[in-house]
């Protein structure tokens, strides 16, 4: 399943060159993605027409000359290796260090959650959807600076921040 999103052409794109210096578009980013026909099955919508059984339409001449991997698009070229990676990997062998430590939180809460809902226990967010309306950002802050306290408003998802839009 695939969404995109674009804006019009005839709108400056804020000073970004979506072209080579010669007025060439960029390999890998001209055509707009084609999709297959729309059927009532389970995801059956929107579905691109270049997939892993047409190869993503690797052009190899393009490749050879152009672009890295000859498949048209920056979406298209990510689907490609996610899709290859095969199944999911046995991770009960894997050593993972002090620098993975997000990661282990984040399975050890997703394992929890997992047993949780398995014994009947409601996940919190289910009745608290407003929990999920959390945004990234970066800002820098004094040493002082309690950093939750100083960038509650700013983790806020869906409010308008205009002190943080360049002018023009």
């Amino acid at each position: 399943m695939f969404w995109s999103l674009s804006a019009p052409t005839t709108r400056p794109q804020g000073g970004i060159r979506r072209s080579s210096t010669n007025g060439q578009p960029f390999a890998g980013t001209m055509g707009r993605p084609q999709f297959l026909p729309n059927t009532t099955d389970w995801l059956g919508r929107w579905r691109l027409a270049a997939n892993a059984s047409n190869d993503y339409l690797i052009d190899r001449d393009v490749q050879r000359s152009h672009s890295y991997t000859g498949i048209d698009g920056i979406h298209l070229q990510d689907q490609a290796i996610t899709e290859s990676m095969g199944t999911i990997v046995d991770r009960t062998q894997e050593h993972l260090g002090t620098s993975d430590a997000m990661i282990i939180r984040t399975r050890r809460r997703l394992m929890k959650a997992a047993i949780d809902l398995r014994q009947g226990i409601i996940p919190l967010t289910v009745d608290h959807p407003e929990l999920y309306r959390q945004r990234s950002g970066g800002v820098i802050l004094p040493r002082s600076a309690d950093w939750v306290e100083a960038t509650a408003e700013l983790r806020t998802a869906f409010v308008r921040h205009p002190e943080l839009v360049p002018q023009r």
